[in-house]
């Protein structure tokens, strides 16, 4: 259907409403100038190029059904307990956000396609487009279960429709008292960033600490239940081409860390002794591997534990990147606000006291200074060195 100026105008009167009334769901009680600010900034506080659809949602089910053919084709009696609700699209299309009337941010990772190709894949799941693997969506469950700050629930899509069996549905939402925008992640641009501390009430360097902290503490969780996000074994598209990923790779990236510090997209997640194997498989099959001399030395003489090599991965990559050309914190924070972040990151993860912490932050403040140009990715050596061997001495 041609898409006529008044079809046009009508979708973005349409989309409007929509954005106003979840902003005022979200913010009650902010300034009316900012929540104006929230709705027509550039970058977009609700990620304005994810654009929204009509969905149907079962509350009790906790299912969101993302098509309407595909409800259209479920007996009637099925279809009791759904509702229509307004959802906005994620940017990879594969989940819908919606808020609730009381401002309570729920997920759905895993749409529900009137038809997908098997073999159009995505590079980075595996998954058919817009598509939930069950053993990825059961295996995020387990680690978001461990973690403990997200309600969470796996929906079996095999046992609603066949034609999606092996197929699930993820259900994320904040736990109360726990901001929870699944949309907006870590990575998103500083004047974004800026824009939703002040909607909160609070500073830039109060929020970045505040998110540094809640992503350390859920972390160590993670870790201390024995699982990692490394992945040595890693292979799909790096930086827009096919390439082999980095011995160091792991899956915690900015990318996959909610803006408030939740850690998410924990699909991929593995034991620390499944990384170890993962990790001499590689160094075996492929001599060609990217790993520092010294850091190999220590690895293969038992000097760093393979818990302590995939923790300082996981670490690695969510604060200095895996590549040299990755987006890392702090080349999209800048030095000033990477620091306030680090501070959170660290006291949530190590407990440690301010004392402890605050030498390392003003080191690496100097070391900013000493430098010609503005540091924009901090070096694996510089996290081994610099900040987690000051803090396990013993590692």
């Amino acid at each position: 259907m041609a898409i006529t100026p008044a079809r046009k105008q009508i979708t973005e009167t349409v989309e409007r409403y929509v954005r106003r009334k979840i902003l005022k769901a979200i913010f009650p009680s902010a300034p009316a100038d900012l929540v104006k600010k929230a709705d027509t900034l550039k970058a977009g506080i609700l990620g304005r190029k994810t654009g929204y659809s009509l969905g149907l949602y079962n509350r009790e089910q906790k299912l969101l059904l993302t098509n309407e053919e595909v409800a259209a084709a479920l007996p009637l009696e099925k279809l009791k307990g759904f509702s229509p609700a307004f959802v906005l699209k994620s940017h990879s299309d594969r989940a819908r956000f919606g808020v609730t009337a009381e401002g309570r941010v729920v997920e759905f990772k895993g749409t529900t396609p009137a038809e997908f190709y098997p073999d159009k894949t995505n590079p980075n799941s595996g998954d058919p487009e817009g598509l939930l693997s069950l053993e990825a969506a059961r295996n995020e469950a387990r680690g978001l279960t461990l973690i403990g700050e997200l309600e969470t629930q796996v929906v079996d899509l095999g046992e609603v429709f066949t034609a999606y069996k092996g197929f699930a549905q993820l259900y994320r939402a904040g736990k109360a008292g726990n901001r929870y925008f699944p949309w907006l992640r870590l990575d998103s641009p500083l004047t974004v960033i800026q824009l939703l501390a002040e909607l909160e009430g609070k500073s830039l360097e109060q929020f970045l600490f505040e998110s540094g902290e809640r992503a350390g503490r859920q972390l160590k969780k993670l870790h201390d239940a024995g699982y990692t996000l490394h992945n040595p074994w890693r292979e799909g598209e790096i930086l827009g081409r096919r390439a082999r990923a980095p011995l160091t790779f792991s899956s915690l990236h900015p990318a996959n860390v909610e803006i408030h510090g939740n850690l998410v997209d924990t699909e991929g997640m593995r034991t620390f002794e499944a990384a170890k194997e993962l990790f001499w498989r590689r160094l075996s099959e492929d001599p060609k591997v990217d790993l520092d001399p010294a850091e190999k030395k220590d690895y293969e003489t038992g000097r760093k534990s393979p818990a302590y090599f995939s923790r300082l991965c996981d670490i690695q990559r969510f604060i200095g990147g895996a590549h040299k050309l990755d987006r890392s914190l702090l080349g999209v924070l800048g030095e000033r606000q990477f620091l306030s972040l680090l501070s959170g990151l660290l006291k949530g993860y190590y407990r440690a006291p301010d004392g402890e912490i605050r030498p390392i932050i003003e080191e690496l403040k100097e070391s900013f200074t000493r430098a010609r140009t503005r540091a924009k990715t901090l070096p694996i050596q510089s996290t081994h060195l610099r900040i987690l061997s000051r803090l396990e001495p013993a590692a």
